[in-house]
């Protein structure tokens, strides 16, 4: 159906490192919000989706359950450090051996376009506490829908017909 065109880690870590960059780092919780907006600028911008991975419904709104994962340690606190390495995992013998490289996600959006679509949103949404980001999604169909039908993930066609019409939404 769509082509994901990033992984949500590379996507996630080019939010956290600029956010840092302007002063302004980011908490999981707001993460997720932007994640959400930027799928939905791919979808209606691009007719392509960012990354592959479903958009949970959870209580406090839209979740990207893999990037959640990644950066809960920071329960509800800013997530202070830079995206700079990148842990590889290879099995030697059934033995499982871990190395640390360096690693820039920016290098991994490899169109100067979708960078910029990616930090404008951050900035757009930096505006907002994460509590203000959650009321924006509550208030939205896509959450709603998802919500009120038990469904677990936001149906990425409903983002889009969303989306089409509320687009400012995602900009402001």
């Amino acid at each position: 159906m769509y082509k994901a065109l990033y992984n949500s880690l590379d996507v996630a870590g080019c939010i956290i490192n600029h956010a840092i960059d302007i002063s302004h780092p980011v908490s999981n919780l707001s993460l997720q919000k932007i994640l959400y907006y930027i799928q939905a600028a791919f979808l209606i911008k691009e007719e392509q989706i960012a990354f592959d991975e479903p958009i949970s419904a959870w209580k406090y709104g839209p979740v990207v359950e893999k990037v959640y994962h990644e950066y809960k340690t920071y329960i509800d606190e800013v997530i202070d450090k830079k995206v700079e390495t990148k842990t590889e995992i290879s099995f030697e013998n059934d033995i499982a051996i871990f190395t640390e490289e360096s690693y820039n996600p920016e290098e991994n959006i490899d169109n100067a376009q979708h960078l910029q679509i990616i930090k404008q949103i951050t900035e757009a949404k930096l505006k907002y506490s994460p509590f203000e980001l959650v009321d924006k999604t509550h208030e939205e169909a896509p959450w709603i829908e998802a919500t009120k039908h038990g469904c677990r993930y936001i149906d990425l066609e409903l983002i889009k017909e969303y989306f089409v019409v509320h687009e400012e939404r995602i900009w402001e």
